[in-house]
């Protein structure tokens, strides 16, 4: 399962807050994915709805927001006093939202379907 961090700004009363939440994908077979989306575009549709949809490349993802049993920590390597022996890690950030994401397929539109089916 590959994870991100993503930002999510609300919108009440003309104040905006920035909530950073953490991206689960599911669905991918790829190992080596997360290496290759880095440098990618990627589209979010729906932030603010209970369902968004992520296109990442040619990948599409449909989920929902859940809230972890405590808060997330993140840590990234220091590089520059990191050995191969002792990793040293820094926290990056602390996240409260989850965005759990399945790979969806996307088919055209017959009278019968939807259109949208998840793997």
């Amino acid at each position: 399962m590959e994870e991100a961090v993503s930002e999510k700004t609300e919108i009440k009363d003309e104040d905006s807050e920035d909530v950073l939440v953490l991206v689960e994908l599911a669905g991918i077979i790829d190992s080596d994915f997360s290496e290759r989306i880095i440098d990618k575009n990627y589209k979010i549709l729906g932030i603010e709805t209970e369902n968004p949809i992520i296109q990442i490349g040619h990948n599409v993802f449909s989920g929902e927001f859940k809230d972890p049993l405590g808060t997330i920590a993140i840590f990234q390597e220091k590089p520059e006093e990191s050995t191969p022996e002792n990793k040293q890690l820094e926290l990056k950030h602390l996240v409260s939202k989850k965005l759990r994401m399945k790979r969806t397929f996307i088919n055209e539109k017959s009278q019968s379907s939807s259109g949208v089916s998840k793997n």
